[in-house]
Order: structure tokens, then sequence, then C-alpha cells
């Protein structure tokens, strides 16, 4: 008797971890049916988020009074684009005074 019960617990634990790798697989692979970005324009990328960190200032000044200006570019490439955001932020060495 005590078999069975080890038995069935055994079960039940490889069940959870399944479902978890079975929605796993799912989500990875309905992934690829994502929208992605198709335009006319590459999406801003490193670069462009540096010199939009640099103008920042001017930016938010247009942003406050017109509705046609934004601060951050729209597409952009993500974690690159960020980062050189925060780096034209600093003002090429503001950060170092």
């Amino acid at each position: 008797m005590a078999v069975k019960l080890l038995e069935g617990a055994t079960r039940m634990r490889r069940y959870p971890i399944g479902k978890a790798a079975l929605v796993l697989v799912l989500v990875i692979l309905l992934s690829g049916c994502a929208h992605h970005y198709v335009g006319v324009y590459e999406p801003y990328g490193f670069f462009s988020g540096f010199w939009h960190g640099l103008i920042f200032e001017f930016s938010l000044i247009g942003y406050l009074f017109f509705d046609s200006v934004y601060i951050i570019g729209e597409p952009n490439t993500g974690l690159f684009y960020y980062v050189g955001f925060v780096l034209g932020l600093f003002k090429i060495g503001f950060a170092a005074n």
C-alpha cells in the first residue's frame, strides 16, 4: 500500500512540470506569429537613441507645446536604442563632473 502511495505522489509531481513545458513550447511557437514592424523606414537604433538623448531638452519643450513631437523615437530597436538614449542624456562627460 505504501508503494502505491509513493508511485501516485511521483506521478502527481511529473504532471505540473509537463504542463509547464507544454505551455512554454506553445508560447515559443506562437510568438513567431506576433506582429513585426514592417515599414518604409528602419527602426531607430543605438546612434539615433544617442542623438535623441543629446537633444532631450529641446524635445521636452516641443513635447509640452506640440502634439506631433515625441521624446522617444518610435519604432525603435529596444535595448540598444534605450542604452544610446541614456548615454546621450549624460551629455558626453556630464556624469564625470
